[in-house]
């Protein structure tokens, strides 16, 4: 499919980008230009350049270009759209940009990037030709789906708390009388062990017939298997799936389910419905989406807990500093009224920072999240007050790549605050796994 296309690209482009400067004048921000140097050779160079060169538009081209030129379109894909979002009219990465995203799949969003290079004027008139005989060439077929991304993995660890008990060891109940204390047995307090736990992720995409249009979805299963306490054992299957504008600019609707089932007879359905608006972009080196949310959970086993939220969220992606944020805020109504604390106010604020180097990636993740119910939960517990909950999570993943598996070990905290003893939680999971992407 990238015949006319990728040859006349390459023939027009190589001698364009042959290495790329920094704009203070470092020399870090090179490539190797010797005629004997082979391509993997000077990626790799490149690659141990990187965390330096996040802001380099060229650098960032010249490194999605010879990704591309390896057929590695997953990492080109990511380079690219950087140097675009850093220069949006540099025409010849929307060219390379389109390439990559050929490789993948993702045929919709490549018809439309070349029908808008068609109107740059800066472009070769050849080239043009060779792109209208591109496009006269492809028609997309009605329900084509190409697969963007599988992963299958294994992780195994320890984690001090497995079902996530509270780790207070007694708490008052408050009767017109005074107080009495209670102290948790050994059932509801903190478990912990090893566990091992498999991951299956597929994404794939749905050009929409007759628009600028793709539908995409991701399909996420896992299953955790704890051999010191089977009641934590769980398997959780997910689904979401999206429809947005090729280019992610405009009007996007997703909708997602979630189905989860423990050992001990907890079990989850949650569903889920968004819209919003991917916001152009202006220049700059992120990209912004706003949107509304409403979902409904349910719990089988304890109804008294479903309810419906409805809340709004942004989230922002900056891919030439590796770093993404989401703020979400809305409130949970209970489907019945039987749920203690009723309606709750919930706020969530995520971050996440991904630092390269070589072939070596280090994740370090926040997540806050905050709820304040509306009602007192109960009033044998500290006379009916209202419960507030302050939650923080941080990870921390250091993530490599050996041939075409992927290994990586990771740590991560969660301490759970709360006005209420009884829904005080720490948390602590070390871990190692191993992935196989294609």
């Amino acid at each position: 499919m990238l015949g006319p296309l990728k040859t006349a690209a390459l023939l027009l482009i190589c001698t364009l980008v042959r290495f790329a400067r920094a704009d203070d004048g470092v020399n870090h921000c090179q490539f190797a230009t010797q005629p004997d140097t082979a391509i993997l050779e000077s990626i790799s160079l490149a690659l141990e350049q990187e965390p330096h060169c996040k802001k380099n538009q060229a650098f960032l081209f010249g490194l999605g270009q010879k990704f591309n030129q390896t057929r590695q379109y997953s990492e080109a894909v990511d380079r690219l759209e950087a140097a675009i979002l850093l220069d949006p009219n540099h025409w010849e990465a929307h060219l390379e940009f389109a390439i990559a995203l050929e490789g993948m799949g993702d045929t919709t969003s490549v018809d439309g990037i070349l029908r808008n290079l068609l109107a740059i004027e800066e472009i070769p008139t050849p080239l043009k030709r060779q792109i209208k005989a591109q496009l006269e060439k492809r028609q997309i077929s009605i329900g084509q789906v190409t697969a963007k991304r599988t992963v299958i993995g294994m992780i195994a660890g320890y984690d001090d708390n497995l079902m996530g008990a509270t780790h207070v060891s007694s708490f008052d109940l408050t009767l017109p009388a005074g107080r009495i204390p209670v102290r948790l047995g050994d059932d509801d307090r903190p478990k912990g062990g090893n566990f091992v736990r498999l991951n299956f992720e597929h994404e794939g995409f749905v050009p929409e017939t007759g628009s600028d249009k793709t539908w995409s979805y991701t399909i996420n299963a896992n299953y955790r298997f704890s051999p010191d306490y089977t009641p934590a054992n769980f398997g959780l299957f997910q689904l979401i799936v999206e429809r947005g504008a090729s280019k992610r600019e405009g009007i996007y609707t997703s909708g997602g389910a979630l189905l989860m089932q423990s050992a001990a007879g907890a079990s989850l359905r949650h569903y889920k419905l968004g819209t919003g608006y991917d916001l152009p972009n202006t220049g700059g080196s992120c990209r912004l989406r706003l949107g509304s949310e409403f979902e409904r959970r349910g719990y089988p086993s304890t109804d008294a807990l479903n309810g419906y939220y409805v809340g709004g969220m942004s989230f922002i992606a900056c891919p030439a500093l590796g770093i993404q944020a989401q703020i979400r805020f809305g409130r949970d109504e209970p489907e019945y009224d039987k749920r203690p604390g009723g309606s709750q106010n919930q706020y969530v604020m995520r971050i996440s920072k991904n630092t390269t180097w070589g072939q070596n990636n280090l994740v370090s993740e926040m997540e806050y999240y905050r709820q304040e119910d509306q009602h007192g939960y109960s009033p044998l517990l500290e006379n009916n007050l209202k419960r507030n909950i302050n939650k923080t999570l941080y990870r921390l993943e250091y993530r490599t790549q050996i041939a075409d598996l992927g290994p990586y070990i990771g740590i991560e905290y969660v301490d759970q605050n709360a006005n209420l003893p009884l829904f005080r939680v720490s948390n602590q999971v070390i871990y190692a796994g191993v992935r196989a992407v294609w």
